[in-house]
């Protein structure tokens, strides 16, 4: 653990002006990577409270010392530290790490969505038979049924939304600049593999699925545990008539 001037990585203190936080850096300033600093020691601290000027980087100048939210966090010198707070439990420590896991999260979703929009560029074209760089509803629809987990009726219904134009086809400029401009993409991608999950786990096809049924659809499709799927079940159940209809689904998928 580095400790500098009395104070160490993970001690909880008390900053100027009553600021309560902990310290994640400790920074020999003054040159190399720390040159942006002013000589001397350094604490890179996480405030409990909005009340700091940073994120983890000393003014927005070189590396991240630690990563958290904007204005969360403060780099000070000891002047600026009162005292230690050794009766307070708050603890950041693993902050940096959890937020840049949800980094490569939002970036893996980012390259898994620009590879499904190449395929769906690749397929338009496949599509389009004659070349004239239009599709027809009735080629469309094989498209957006196939590729964005629509039914026919959504697929339609997509088709009239991208025909800006209002002639009858969708052009290639029209259909990539919708998903260019995100135009929902983002939502079809996401839920369309939850309302397939529900159809097939529609055994009866009854379009509707009881407590036991949508709990286990939910643990497979959405990764929720057993309680969590419970929860959701009943906040979906509209009528409370102890089964979730395609209909009831489809609403709360809509409404995301």
């Amino acid at each position: 653990m580095a400790e500098q001037g009395g104070y160490a990585v993970g001690d909880r203190v008390l900053v100027k002006p009553e600021r309560q936080g902990q310290i994640l850096a400790v920074i020999d300033g003054g040159s190399g990577k720390t040159k942006h600093f002013a000589l001397g020691t350094w604490y890179g601290i996480r405030l409990v409270e909005k009340k700091g000027d940073s994120n983890g980087q000393y003014k927005k100048q070189g590396d991240f010392f630690f990563k958290c939210p904007q204005n969360f966090g403060v780099f000070v010198q000891a002047k600026l530290i009162v005292k230690k707070l050794a009766d307070e439990t708050f603890d950041f420590t693993s902050e940096t790490k959890e937020l840049e896991a949800a980094k490569a999260q939002d970036e893996e979703k980012y390259e898994q969505n620009k590879t499904k929009i190449r395929a769906l560029k690749t397929a338009f074209k496949d599509l389009d038979k004659d070349g004239s760089l239009s599709l027809e509803e009735k080629e469309f629809v094989p498209l957006a049924v196939n590729n964005l987990g629509c039914d026919n009726d959504e697929a339609r219904k997509l088709f009239r939304t991208i025909d800006v134009s209002n002639n009858g086809s969708v052009s290639f400029a029209e259909f990539d600049g919708w998903l260019s401009e995100g135009g929902g993409i983002d939502k079809l991608l996401r839920y369309g593999d939850m309302k397939k999950a529900f159809r097939e786990a529609d055994k009866d096809g009854n379009l509707s699925l009881d407590l036991a049924e949508f709990v286990k659809m939910a643990e497979t499709a959405m990764k929720l545990e057993k309680v969590e799927g419970e929860k959701l079940f009943k906040k979906i159940d509209a009528n409370e008539n102890g089964s979730v209809s395609f209909q009831e689904f489809e609403a709360y998928c809509d409404e995301l």
